[in-house]
């Protein structure tokens, strides 16, 4: 390989770790979005935006009060029979009309058949929203508070029932609203007169009250990006529960930037910027989901390698020395990687040396400060072992030295002599060590050096912490009494997996049946008695 290529890859690892997991999602998600973008031209997205806007149209017409000097001079159904002239009306009485209004003091008078400025839109839900006027496109504002504007029957104003006075400087609309002449639009607010949205258009230039529509094929592309950028922005840096932190946000922030554009008199498609912040926060979550279930299975797999190097360490069989002492441990760990630790072996001289810890440490390191001692066992045994406690100094020695409060160990160091007649045993930390002797005493092990006479029919157990210490739903302690009567009822029987299942089964009947939550280890020593 040569050393372009080497720098190659070195540049490729620095821009990877700079990058980092979480900016890839972001960059995958941002070619989804660019891609998805399709979606906001499709007709399922018309009825999201079709609500919205007119919303925002129906809560603005609530707080928009029309000009006074506008009126609508309705042909209701009254005045059409009130009238004698027949529908339609002549020219020659809607001029007499014209001419009365204009006697009273109007401005402007309007009359329904002078549309030809005005052309409407119709969205592809029939209604209409947007008008044109000289060429500019608007959105047509309803202003209905105070009971919008002033209606006047045509069959009134003829009878003199109309003060002449609400006429002075107004401008008249004069157009059909009577159902019946079927001269009606469907708006944002239903079904309504044209005349009536003649006048609504009026008072909206007017008053400068008009809404424009950006709706673009830019700006729909833009707003989506918008939306899909700050879902995902958001999405990585909420932390836990991110996906409803995300969403919670959108449904504050999207609605109130819309409002502010509205309020200043533009109309964007904001519903596209929450479609896509929505996609993008569930997409994130989705693929952060399958990022953590994919390393998840990654760091199980590993762990499960180092469970079967684990496994590989300890003693694979049971142990029998030429003076009869059968040794043989078992172990359950709470995780993949327990983090005791035992080890047994006869020695050259014929005695047996046994060791049992427990690393402070849990998990993965627990399973590499295990491989360390073992490692250094294999290598101090290489010179016959005469002091178990020395060894286990040398050994902590070194563990601190290399990995320092990781390194703590605590446990039971213990000798057989070549006899078997006489038992050395020496704790460091925390241990937990019993004898059941074949008159049926219990002799445990104290903090200090112990010298034991070790007699046909005794038994030594040691044992982890994880055993004594287990609890069940109410809180009881499972304690040394639940573990000695246990080894009384089977203090007969020889101690191997069948007993060691019992003593699991045991255990999950007292916790009822809850997950045992801590490494199980024990080691057992007996002098065989027929051998």
């Amino acid at each position: 390989m040569n050393k372009f290529t080497l720098k190659l890859k070195q540049f490729n690892s620095d821009l990877l770790s700079l990058v980092g997991p979480s900016r890839h999602i972001r960059i995958l998600l941002s070619l989804l979005f660019l891609c998805l973008t399709l979606v906001s031209f499709n007709s399922l997205m018309q009825p999201l935006e079709y609500f919205i806007a007119d919303s925002f149209l129906q809560l603005k017409s609530r707080f928009s009060e029309p000009s006074k000097d506008i009126i609508l001079l309705s042909i209701d159904t009254e005045s059409l029979e009130a009238v004698t002239e027949k529908w339609p009306w002549s020219n020659e009485f809607t001029s007499n009309l014209i001419a009365r209004l204009m006697e009273c003091g109007a401005k402007k008078v309007v009359v329904r058949k002078d549309e030809n400025t005005i052309s409407f839109l119709k969205d592809s839900d029939g209604r209409v929203r947007e008008f044109t006027v000289s060429g500019n496109q608007q959105i047509i504002c309803f202003a209905e508070k105070n009971g919008g504007i002033l209606h006047i029957p045509v069959k009134d104003f003829l009878s003199n029932d109309s003060p002449e006075e609400v006429f002075r400087g107004a401008t008249v609309f004069i157009g059909p609203t009577a159902p019946v002449l079927h001269d009606f639009r469907n708006t944002s607010f239903g079904q309504r007169p044209f005349v009536e949205i003649l006048a609504h258009i009026y008072d909206g230039l007017e008053s400068k009250r008009s809404i424009q529509r950006y709706n673009g094929f830019a700006f729909r592309l833009c707003f989506f990006i918008f939306g899909a950028v700050f879902g995902v922005m958001l999405s990585d840096m909420s932390g836990k529960f991110s996906f409803f932190k995300s969403i919670a946000a959108s449904l504050i922030i999207v609605p109130s930037f819309g409002a502010v554009c509205f309020a200043a008199g533009y109309l964007f498609p904001i519903e596209l910027s929450w479609v896509a912040w929505l996609i993008s926060s569930s997409s994130f979550a989705a693929l952060s989901k399958l990022r953590d279930h994919v390393f998840l299975e990654a760091l199980k797999s590993e762990g499960d390698e180092i469970a079967k190097i684990q496994q590989a360490i300890f003693p694979q069989s049971e142990i029998l020395t030429a003076s009869g002492i059968r040794c043989v441990g078992y172990s359950r760990p709470c995780e993949t990687v327990s983090g005791d630790f035992f080890e047994f072996f006869e020695q050259k001289d014929g005695s047996l040396y046994i060791f049992f810890g427990d690393a402070c440490s849990h998990g993965f390191s627990a399973g590499m400060t295990n491989t360390i001692i073992k490692a250094l066992i294999t290598h101090f045994r290489q010179d016959i072992i005469t002091d178990p406690g020395e060894l286990m100094a040398r050994v902590s020695v070194i563990l601190n030295s290399t990995i320092g409060d990781r390194g703590s160990l605590s446990g039971i160091s213990g000798l057989f002599s070549a006899s078997g007649q006489e038992l050395l045993l020496k704790s460091f930390g925390k241990a937990s060590a019993v004898i059941f002797s074949v008159s049926g005493e219990i002799l445990e092990l104290s903090d200090e050096a112990m010298k034991i006479p070790f007699c046909t029919g005794d038994k030594l157990f040691l044992f982890s912490d994880g055993i004594i210490n287990s609890r069940n739903r109410n809180d009881d302690l499972f304690g040394k009494t639940g573990f000695y009567d246990f080894i009384k009822r089977h203090v007969g029987s020889k101690f191997d997996q069948a007993m060691f299942d019992a003593l699991l089964a045991q255990l999950r009947s007292f916790q009822q049946n809850q997950i045992i939550e801590n490494d199980i280890s024990i080691v057992a020593a007996e002098i065989k008695i027929n051998n």
